[in-house]
């Protein structure tokens, strides 16, 4: 299932997280220095909760949040932004056409 925000909403952004760490991946390179990353997410509301009942990525809407959550401020002052998107400002959309060889599918 595919989401959008509605069409006179601004551009949304997921809250990533990034951090290194160091580790065995893989007992061929050993010990590694690895760069990681993943996006935030919340409980979901509806029109999501339907078809992702654990949870659903944490969606930036406003160039301040954006800004704050991009800011060196601690967890403490950005922790707010871990919420749901409001369920009026989702709309379900068709997915996109698969390429194959020859055409869309």
């Amino acid at each position: 299932m595919w989401f959008a925000l509605e069409k006179d909403e601004p551009l949304g952004f997921f809250a990533g997280i990034w951090t290194t760490h160091a580790c065995v991946r893989k007992i061929k390179t050993g010990w590694e220095r690895c760069e990681l990353c993943a996006f935030l997410t919340t409980d979901p509301v509806e029109p999501v909760r339907t078809y992702h009942r654990k949870a659903m990525p944490v969606i930036l809407t406003s160039a301040e949040d954006r800004d704050l959550w991009l800011s060196d401020a601690p967890w403490e002052v950005v922790s707010h932004l871990q919420r749901p998107l409001a369920y009026e400002r989702l709309t379900i959309v068709e997915p996109p056409a698969k390429a194959v060889a020859g055409g869309l599918l």
